[in-house]
């Protein structure tokens, strides 16, 4: 077994020494012939800049232009990132094989933040550029080169709303207007709506010739957004999503890298654009899970805007209605919060309501308790009721009506489920049919709901309204509220239809099953999903009302009635630094067999070492095995755990927020030494979710 966890010393590896290599002048009837190309390499360790001779027929390529190099014994892209007449490499050089387009489309700040970004989470420069730069389409190319553009500049009218509803929210704008960058939050009241909030940002920006982007979760946002803002500030909107075809990607890149569109609407993608003279990167809704990158960087949106702003010296702006602890710990630093004026402001949301404050005296919970239609009737009278579910469907999981554990296929062990009345349970896998259900832990053929759907809970709300139209949303058409009768709308938290004026009641049944997950962010997202829910009740002050039913705790609701969200997260960050939780302490994902785990230890204590933090030199049995030790000072090692793969461990690796940029480096090298030497497959996924 000790032979498992032996490796080589560092200092014994020859092939991880560094040699110290000389410059020298290249000659040459070009100019700078020495063209630094970035590799679009596969590979971790071919993340350098290699030097190509550049050859007479191509001595007017630009810095930035993509190009053929030869590369091992293949071909493949490269952009070139530098020209000089020096180079470091002794023998002869390769010469570049094809420009592939003589119009440069690396922006040199974008080259920037893709360095940045690689090092900050322990990839590579050319993964990051995939992201940010599209492929070459030869006939959008051709078609932008030959059309005369006519720019447009939004102009500034001087409103404040609704920023001056906010602390802070003045000077923001003041900055803006001043060219002075500045990174804030803003906490939205549930009455204000996000066009009306980012417009007069975006404006203030455009009007004084800067560009701006605004990075949205979903495509469809983007498309409304950007129709909105195209028409209310009459300029040019640049809409970046995943689904459009490659022409329409390259044609757009191009116009926002020539500085023709200034405003930028879109996905994640949309924060790589190269827009010109920056001013401003906007982001909506922060703790949306669209907006983590699932590929190599793995970097999230809020993070890749942050540095953005850095690098650009451009101003940032995250608009969120719930909270986020992640940006509650930016503005412990360098992050401005603003935050409502008023607290408890009766006209700024609905009244909120636990369902254990309405119960009768001796009641006995249910599902539906007596509120639930005090409620729906009082709010019928004015309006539209909302009622909101945690899943859509009829029973979406069932369970055993005896022991409780939840049902699954005896096949492939999926979740059984209800589709409709008087339907047999089936798989949600596999599909099959299971027309005689036997528990596999107490053998009862019994069962029950263990979650209801939006659909039984239609059933069972028609049953009570019999005289009020049912609407289940997603199902039977768009949603459009009818003036001559009030009715229900029973939706899940992220698909419901907001009338013109709101609905008149709201009210989330199982809310506690919102909050039941193994995820460090379960209350985030609660309190995010009741702060939307909030967004489509009118305010107190017209009699809105938000029931919540459920097992919840009350500072909960306590913050949502207040509207605290900043509070709440800078309480949620105190607790997780003391429990060593991020984002205050950085949380890394390593996968990879048992034995390339070792090497990948193993030179990561003996490259701390070189860095002069002193290691304790555990045994990798020790640091291998269950449970939590330090790898080097300052760095807990958790794991490992089976991967997803066959043959696969991952491991966890903690560390404080403040040493990452020392630690990381150390990372970056030993998984490119693991590359290099060929000791395994490796995958490092920093900020990862706990």
């Amino acid at each position: 077994m000790s032979d498992l966890f032996s490796l080589p010393e560092y200092s014994q590896q020859n092939e991880l020494l560094h040699l110290e290599r000389h410059s020298v002048t290249f000659t040459s009837g070009v100019p700078e012939p020495v063209a630094r190309v970035v590799v679009d390499s596969p590979h971790v360790h071919g993340d350098s800049l290699f030097d190509y001779e550049i050859p007479e027929k191509f001595a007017d390529v630009a810095v930035g232009s993509r190009v053929m190099v030869d590369f091992g014994s293949g071909r493949i892209q490269g952009f070139i990132v530098d020209r000089t007449d020096s180079t470091e490499y002794v023998s002869t050089l390769r010469p570049l094989r094809r420009v592939v387009s003589p119009h440069p489309v690396l922006d040199p700040l974008v080259y920037k933040l893709a360095q940045l970004v690689s090092r900050r989470q322990a990839s590579s420069v050319s993964s990051c550029l995939r992201l940010a730069i599209p492929q070459r389409h030869a006939r959008a190319e051709k078609n932008f080169l030959e059309t005369e553009y006519v720019q447009s500049t939004a102009v500034n009218n001087e409103q404040t709303y609704p920023w001056d509803a906010y602390i802070g929210g003045l000077d923001f704008l003041e900055n803006l207007r001043s060219v002075h960058s500045s990174q804030a939050v803003i906490y939205m009241r549930s009455i204000d709506r996000v066009i009306d909030t980012i417009e007069q940002a975006l404006r203030t920006v455009l009007s004084q010739g800067q560009g701006a982007i605004f990075v949205v979760p979903t495509a469809q946002q983007a498309k409304t957004y950007a129709s909105a803002l195209a028409r209310s500030l009459g300029i040019r909107v640049a809409t970046v999503l995943s689904e459009q075809n490659p022409e329409e990607r390259y044609r757009q890149f191009l116009e926002i890298k020539s500085g023709v569109t200034k405003l930028v609407i879109g996905t994640r993608s949309a924060a790589w654009m190269p827009v010109q003279n920056l001013g401003l990167v906007a982001l909506l809704d922060d703790h949306h899970r669209a907006h983590i990158e699932p590929h190599s960087p793995y970097i999230h949106t809020r993070d890749l805007l942050a540095l953005r702003s850095s690098v650009a010296d451009c101003s940032f702006l995250a608009l969120n209605y719930g909270p986020s602890v992640e940006l509650a710990h930016m503005t412990t630093t360098h992050m401005q919060a603003i935050v409502p004026q008023a607290r408890r402001d009766h006209g700024a949301g609905p009244q909120v309501l636990p369902a254990s404050s309405l119960a009768y005296e001796g009641e006995h919970w249910s599902r539906m308790p007596s509120s639930v239609f005090t409620v729906a009737r009082a709010g019928l009278e004015r309006g539209d009721v909302a009622i909101i579910v945690p899943r859509t469907g009829y029973i979406p999981i069932i369970a055993c009506a005896r022991c409780r554990e939840l049902a699954t296929c005896h096949i492939c062990d999926g979740t059984l489920t209800i589709s409709g009345p008087d339907q047999p349970p089936r798989c949600s896998r596999c599909g099959t049919l299971i027309a005689d259900f036997t528990c596999r832990h107490c053998h009862s053929h019994r069962l029950k709901p263990a979650r209801i759907g939006s659909h039984r809970t239609a059933h069972e709300i028609g049953r009570a309204f019999r005289d009020t139209p049912i609407h289940v949303a997603g199902v039977g058409g768009s949603f459009s509220p009818s003036s001559a009768e009030h009715r229900i709308v029973i939706s899940t938290p992220g698909q419901i239809p907001k009338p013109e004026h709101g609905y008149a009641a709201g009210i989330v049944l199982d809310a506690g099953f919102m909050l039941r997950s193994e995820s460090l962010d379960a209350e985030v997202h609660f309190l995010r999903k009741l702060a939307h829910i909030s967004t489509t009740i009118q305010p107190s002050v017209a009699g809105g009302q938000l029931l919540v039913v459920g097992d919840v705790p009350a500072s909960l609701l306590l913050t949502v009635k207040n509207w605290d969200m900043h509070g709440w997260g800078i309480r949620a960050l105190r607790e997780r630094e003391e429990l060593s939780l991020p984002p205050a302490y950085v949380w890394t994902q390593v996968t990879g067999s048992i034995d390339a785990l070792r090497h990948f230890l193993a030179i990561v204590q003996a490259l701390a070492g070189d860095a002069g933090l002193a290691s304790q030199q555990q045994s990798l049995a020790v640091l291998l095995g269950t449970g939590a030790e330090e790898l080097i000072p300052g760095m807990r090692i958790v794991g490992p755990y089976p991967g997803e793969q066959d043959g696969d461990r991952q491991l966890y690796l903690s560390f404080p927020e403040h040493d990452r940029s020392v630690i990381t480096e150390i990372l970056s090298r030993a998984y490119r030494n693991v590359s290099l030497n060929k000791l395994g497959r490796i995958i490092i996924k920093m900020d990862t979710s706990v």
